[in-house]
């Protein structure tokens, strides 16, 4: 057995299912199998396409795919390493995009070089690689198992008392959420405009206009607050919210407290927006402001989270990607 996890590269295979497996660990009961496995299947498609290609190079295939391996390694990782060299690590100065393709490329190249000059270390590194993995993929196994078994414990928020007797009129409901919108105030303060086209529609259609601030940041914190008619708990951290923080305010805002109460006066729910309310999907399901489904699992890989940082340049420069990577979703915008 040892002999043949030597030689066979088992190791670009385990490294396909780490990142699955542990993607949907991370996220579980975010997203489902199928949004795992599809892009799963597709890395590893790209993966040996790669390893075919360099093997033509090389001629050999243990050294192929452990070169294939590193680069697939950050590729795939990319978001990780990110954000752990920002998070104020000792190469906080790499944070930088021209910094960070620079060090990986030193990287590769050495790692490229220490393969070509030290052939007797390619059996050593395939056991290593493939054990160290194996180990990894049936940590993670046993994980999911252990959720799967358990099942979700997902918390909602608590239920609000509501008198519906206290109910006389029953308007259609309009909740609008102006995305980036500066409000009227600045507007007028800081452009001369006060859009008063749209101050005179509400005025005309009876709608309630109530003093606002930005609070943009916190966008999903603000919705989950409105929906359940309470303040999210203080469980995060203010300046470091991870993403376990936005997915229970997801929870949050589909579970809206609110939602039982329009339901039980005879109210229907119509969701048109980025964020799944009352279980109503919602009408993207790739967003990168609102991360969902199988974006859970591939917004850390390295073109994806090029394209979230730095897409608005790259678009100059190659113009397609405008319309398939950024105006997308202008339906739903």
């Amino acid at each position: 057995m040892m002999k043949r996890l030597k030689k066979i590269p088992l190791f670009l295979l385990l490294l396909v299912l780490f990142f699955c497996l542990h993607g949907g660990l991370e996220n579980y009961g975010f997203i489902s199998f199928m949004e795992v496995l599809l892009p799963g299947l597709i890395i590893i498609i790209a993966v040996l396409l790669a390893t075919g290609i360099i093997y033509l190079i090389t001629g050999n295939l243990l050294h192929a795919s452990l070169i294939v391996f590193f680069i697939s390694l950050w590729y795939l990782f990319f978001g990780v390493l990110q954000d752990w060299i920002k998070s104020g690590s000792i190469l906080s100065f790499f944070k930088s995009y021209t910094a960070m393709a620079a060090m990986l490329f030193i990287a590769t190249l050495a790692w490229i070089l220490l393969l070509k000059y030290k052939k007797t270390f390619h059996n050593k590194l395939a056991l290593y690689l493939n054990l160290l993995l194996l180990i990894y993929c049936t940590v993670d196994l046993y994980l999911l198992g252990k959720k799967l078994v358990t099942g979700s414990t997902h918390s909602v928020a608590d239920v609000v008392k509501f008198d519906t007797a206290r109910v006389t009129q029953k308007p259609h409901v309009y909740f609008l959420l102006f995305d980036g919108y500066p409000g009227f105030a600045s507007l007028k303060d800081s452009f001369n405009f006060a859009n008063e086209k749209l101050n005179l529609y509400f005025a005309a259609n009876s709608f309630k206009v109530l003093p606002v601030f930005s609070n943009y940041d916190h966008t999903y914190f603000s919705m989950s607050s409105m929906f359940n008619m309470q303040y999210v708990p203080h469980d995060y951290d203010n300046l470091n919210l991870a993403q376990k923080d936005f997915q229970k305010r997801g929870v949050e805002i589909n579970h809206g407290a609110i939602f039982p109460i329009f339901k039980s006066m005879g109210y229907t729910i119509e969701n048109l927006s980025i964020f799944e309310i009352d279980d109503k999907p919602a009408l993207s399901n790739e967003n990168s402001f609102l991360l969902a489904h199988s974006f859970l699992l591939t917004h850390k890989i390295f073109h994806k989270r090029l394209l979230r940082d730095i897409g608005y340049r790259l678009h100059k420069i190659i113009p397609f990607w405008k319309h398939t990577e950024f105006y997308q979703h202008d339906v739903e915008n």
